[in-house]
């Protein structure tokens, strides 16, 4: 049976990249199983790894449970203002962002005017977490605890 993605690639009739990034990351088969809360990398820090339009099941949840959570969460992140840029696009700017903690969408507020953008995507590697892994405020909060002993 095709997955949904792979399903609607062919319906729309846009082909599938053989190749994309990590060698495990290879052929038709898009299905994908990862935390929802995963660790990043270079920082340690503990993120929602969660998008409505990908993160289709939690694998350990009862299906009505996990569509409640998955819509709780896709709304934290878009709903919340207080996590989020608005950047107002003058000539010659250019915008980056780790998507690996980072969602983003576009803003159709520009009119006519022509807008371009390009994707660079690193090689990625297989998200994980690290159940000793702490959250950024709660990091920061260990921190001014920490000075405010000394």
């Amino acid at each position: 049976m095709l997955t949904t993605t792979l399903q609607e690639a062919r319906r729309q009739k846009v082909s599938i990249q053989p190749l994309r990034g990590n060698a495990l990351n290879a052929g038709e088969d898009l299905r994908a199983s990862h935390p929802v809360i995963r660790t990043h990398p270079l920082t340690g820090y503990k993120s929602l790894y969660v998008n409505k339009t990908f993160t289709t099941r939690i694998n350990e949840l009862a299906k009505a449970e996990s569509d409640a959570l998955i819509e709780l969460l896709t709304r934290h992140i878009s709903e919340n203002h207080d996590i989020q840029v608005r950047h107002r696009w003058q000539e010659g700017d250019v915008a980056v962002w780790d998507n690996r903690v980072t969602y983003h969408t576009a803003t159709n507020d520009y009119g006519s005017a022509p807008r371009e953008g390009f994707r660079v995507v690193g090689l990625g590697e297989i998200p994980y977490l690290d159940k000793a892994s702490k959250g950024r405020a709660e990091t920061i909060a260990a921190r001014q605890a920490e000075a405010a002993k000394a």
